[in-house]
């Protein structure tokens, strides 16, 4: 009874092992990156950009496309920035 009891043990815990998702599967690869589910990342494919989210598709890691083109911030200088080490011009004098 002993060996049984072992025996079948045994053969629940490869059931359990073989049954439990591999992590692997769980990461979308972009350009030699790894990144995890729900993360956006700009996609370029055949020369256009496209927004995307990795997320699960039957049990298997997947790009979502969102939109064409992805999204971009510019900076704009403010109107009264001058480059570090400039002075300021001088007030011209009020005329009385």
């Amino acid at each position: 009874m002993g060996k049984g009891l072992i025996l079948g043990l045994m053969g629940l815990s490869a059931v359990l092992i073989l049954a439990a998702p591999a992590s692997a599967g769980r990461h979308c690869r972009y350009e030699g990156r790894i990144f995890n589910q729900g993360d956006l990342v700009c996609i370029n494919l055949s020369g256009k950009t496209r927004l995307a989210r990795c997320g699960m598709m039957l049990n298997n890691a997947t790009w979502n496309f969102l939109q064409d083109g992805c999204p971009t911030a510019a900076l704009t200088p403010l109107p009264h920035a001058r480059p570090f080490g400039h002075k300021a011009p001088e007030p011209i004098a009020a005329a009385n």
